[in-house]
């Protein structure tokens, strides 16, 4: 179980108040629903408000939610091994969803329950959170609920993939920072009116990774009510992928 250090009781009782952000690069999908099903259980365990808050990327998955089927995956099985697109179903909210370089994921762990929210409005935080980081970037955007994210002028770049077992929540927000539009092909979004894009195109130019995780990071603190949050690069129940990705950023 993963310890912080602690110098006197001010820092402590500072602490268990505060939003541990780890910086996990690059993570195989498998791996961090280990390290989320432990971290889970360790907040769970505790009696604070601390919460925890993982920040990734992962190599090609297609995730299908509660909310999606095998129907929305629109290529043959050999276009997917080319493609080294991976399928996992999972218990999050919304429906199917692809991942890659190029898009974050944000994973916050929370007692919800302590943090006196309900499950609305953390869905809420998760997009706003989105929302605020595209309009700091002069991105021009709003909120969408079918499904949950945010949404530019020329498509949705936010997804909200979220859920809640005994007040912890599992899952959350996934932002397309420079994930190129042919990577989303395989995937019927389930979206009507809005095509999937990113941040960068919408700017009409590169945005960088860790100007975009700055900013959703900030802005999804406070929303959850975190006047504070400690950064830690990887987590010590985690390994990075070791094998190159690449983020594409062409608009």
């Amino acid at each position: 179980m993963l310890e912080f250090p602690r110098t006197d009781w001010a820092d402590a009782a500072r602490n268990s108040a505060a939003l541990q952000v780890h910086l996990l690069g690059s993570v195989d999908f498998e791996s961090f629903l280990r390290v989320q099903e432990c971290l889970a259980s360790e907040i769970a365990a505790r009696t604070d408000r601390r919460g925890i808050l993982l920040v990734c990327e992962h190599p090609p998955v297609i995730t299908i939610g509660r909310n999606g089927s095998l129907a929305d995956i629109l290529v043959e099985d050999r276009e997917l091994r080319s493609r080294k697109l991976t399928i996992r179903q999972i218990s999050r909210g919304g429906g199917t969803m692809l991942h890659g370089p190029g898009q974050l994921a944000l994973y916050p762990l929370l007692p919800l329950d302590r943090l006196k929210t309900t499950v609305a409005a953390y869905r809420q935080c998760l997009a706003e959170a989105a929302l605020k980081t595209a309009q700091e970037l002069e991105i021009p955007a709003e909120l969408t609920t079918t499904p949950w994210g945010a949404a530019g002028r020329y498509g949705q770049f936010a997804l909200v993939g979220a859920s809640v077992r005994s007040w912890i929540s599992h899952f959350g927000l996934y932002l397309n920072v420079s994930l190129p539009a042919a990577t989303l092909s395989p995937v019927h979004w389930g979206i009507e009116s809005e095509r999937l894009t990113s941040l960068s195109a919408l700017r009409m130019r590169p945005i960088g990774m860790a100007q975009a995780r700055e900013s959703v990071i900030r802005h999804l603190a406070g929303l959850l009510g975190y006047e504070q949050f400690h950064l830690h690069t990887g987590h010590p129940l985690l390994r990075p992928v070791r094998r190159p990705t690449y983020v594409h950023t062409e608009v």
